[in-house]
């Protein structure tokens, strides 16, 4: 899994979003890490992959279907 990071070029004060992260084939509405640093960036869009049943990162794989359910099968 590739992530791209971008400098955001923010004209405004807040500093939250100076850099973006993305994967590879990112496309108009896909998540997005946004943060202070490349780090911070590429964090928050882990973070936002992560599994909330078994805390993995499926992207950019389909959730298998035991995450899915939660059932384990």
């Amino acid at each position: 899994m590739t992530i791209i990071i971008t400098e955001t070029r923010n004209p405004t004060p807040n500093r939250h979003w100076d850099y973006s992260a993305t994967f590879k084939d990112y496309e108009g509405g896909d998540i997005q890490g946004l943060g202070i640093t490349p780090e911070a960036a590429k964090e928050h869009l882990l973070e936002q992959s992560r599994c909330d049943t078994c805390g993995d990162i499926h992207y950019p794989e389909p959730v298998p279907r035991a995450c899915a359910t939660g059932d384990g099968n």
